[in-house]
């Protein structure tokens, strides 16, 4: 089994824009079967100087699926899999990063327990109602990341029909937040109907 041309894609732009650090905020995986072709993403996503780094989304909670698998996966393929945690990188960038609020248990106060600030402070996690309930007070980031809501997915004008579960007043794209201003991506994928309308898929950087 061999990746998708998405992926294909993703790896292409990522590598002609010789990005130093790739975060994948969630929904990456949904069945154990797609282990292999997870793999063969990893492998072709990390390079020799890049960290990359993931989160867990709603899909990775699916009950056929191993979290410590997951995470022995990433690791194989030198990824590490960040759980209501911090760590800093390169002694400049300092990640938080949760479990997702929606499928998962989120732990805002365990994430943000011995967070030590760098010169660049960022916050991952899956589901972006979430956003809202970081302590300004406890920490301010430069960026908050996060995804979940394909951006709708299937948008008529400005309406958006339908969003999944813990999308807050999230859609796509810049917000402010308490904690600072959070980018929520509308992906690469699809939820539950393989389509998308007026709502295009995108690789932020």
């Amino acid at each position: 089994k061999h990746i998708s041309l998405v992926e294909q894609a993703i790896i292409r732009e990522i590598e002609k824009r010789d990005v130093g650090l790739v975060v994948l905020t969630g929904d990456i995986i949904d069945a154990p079967f797609k282990m292999d072709v997870l793999g063969e993403f990893c492998r072709n996503l990390k390079g020799e100087r890049r960290t990359v780094l993931a989160t867990l989304g709603n899909w990775e909670h699916s009950p056929r699926l191993s979290i410590n698998e997951l995470g022995e996966k990433y690791r194989a393929h030198g990824i590490r899999l960040m759980v209501n945690e911090s760590a800093v990188f390169d002694s400049a960038i300092s990640v938080a990063a949760t479990d997702d609020a929606y499928a998962g248990n989120a732990h805002l106060e365990k994430t943000l327990n011995g967070f030590s600030a760098a010169t660049v402070n960022l916050f991952l996690t899956h589901s972006p109602r979430l956003l809202d309930h970081i302590p300004a007070s406890a920490r301010r980031f430069d960026l908050a990341l996060a995804g979940h809501t394909h951006g709708g997915q299937c948008r008529i004008g400005p309406f958006v029909p339908f969003r999944p579960p813990y999308s807050g007043r999230f859609v796509s794209g810049w917000y402010e937040i308490p904690a600072g201003r959070a980018y929520v991506s509308c992906g690469t994928g699809t939820s539950v109907f393989p389509v998308r309308i007026a709502c295009r898929p995108e690789l932020p950087e």
